[in-house]
């Protein structure tokens, strides 16, 4: 297995990892709500303690987090996902009710949708919208076998959230290529630092923070995952010896090397070798 083939292989490890199983065990609350211009609700100033999707029908407002940076105003268009940790209040626009629709639940693991960014205005309005109101409509309505449809409804939002979600990250990842292609040309070299934030032409603070929320590691950590992938190949290829490798993949400490190969792929080169050949 050459060496491309290596990493698509461990990214694909680690996105099943990260990928945690959604199962919802409780709708709680599922409305249309239109509050009063002007309205403040503080329900959630200390903690939701549960999941929350609203979709905004019309006019806007600002939930004020507990941490001031991580506010933001949210607009006609615009989907939300609450999680149980969030802390905010509610501040409606003075001029104009805030029409929204909502939907409350649990789900066994609290994490896994963490994924998911609290604000995002979809690429695909009128589809997220249409799911959002046929979920409230079955609701609300309560006809027989409604939680048995509505929990089938929530399934397909959830997942149509997620896929705006990946849409959203692919024009991230665009953004971030220029780093990309960096680091697999020049893997075995010296970390290249801020040029990575330069060559794509985004500050430091907001590359790191972008390239972590992307590719849930760190852009040092993405080139210790392409160093592993060409020591598997090197192991593989039964010619030379771990201190070689070390240093054919950048490392000028061969117990360092161990330690970074063992902790990405949960076994010691010598181990890794053993059991491939």
């Amino acid at each position: 297995m050459d060496r491309t083939a290596h990493i698509l292989k461990m990214r694909r490890e680690k996105n099943e990892m990260d990928e945690k199983k959604i199962i919802i065990t409780e709708i709680i609350l599922c409305h249309k709500f239109c509050a009063p211009a002007g309205w403040v609700s503080d329900e959630y100033k200390n903690s939701r303690k549960r999941h929350g999707l609203v979709y905004v029908l019309n006019g806007q407002a600002l939930y004020q987090m507990s941490e001031a940076e991580k506010s933001f105003v949210a607009k006609e268009g615009d989907i939300l996902y609450l999680s149980p940790d969030l802390s905010y209040v509610t501040r409606c626009n003075k001029k104009v009710p805030f029409v929204h629709l909502t939907v409350n639940f649990q789900l066994s693991d609290n994490n896994a949708l963490s994924t998911l960014p609290t604000r995002m205005t979809p690429v695909n309005k009128q589809k997220i919208g249409q799911s959002f109101m046929h979920l409230v409509n079955e609701w609300t309505k309560r006809r027989r076998y409604y939680q048995v449809y509505s929990f089938s409804l929530l399934y397909e939002l959830i997942g149509d959230f997620l896929n705006e979600t990946d849409c959203v990250h692919d024009s991230y990842r665009k953004k971030l290529s220029p780093a990309i292609d960096y680091l697999e040309k020049h893997f075995c070299e010296p970390f290249p630092g801020k040029r990575l934030s330069e060559i794509c032409g985004i500050s430091e603070t907001y590359f790191r923070r972008l390239f972590k929320k992307i590719y849930k590691e760190s852009a040092e950590e993405y080139r210790t995952r392409l160093r592993v992938g060409k020591a598997c190949d090197l192991l593989l290829s039964g010619m030379y010896s771990v201190g070689k490798i070390s240093a054919e993949c950048g490392y000028e400490d061969p117990a360092y090397f161990s330690r970074a190969f063992k902790k990405i792929m949960g076994k010691s080169p010598a181990q890794y070798k053993n059991e491939k050949m």
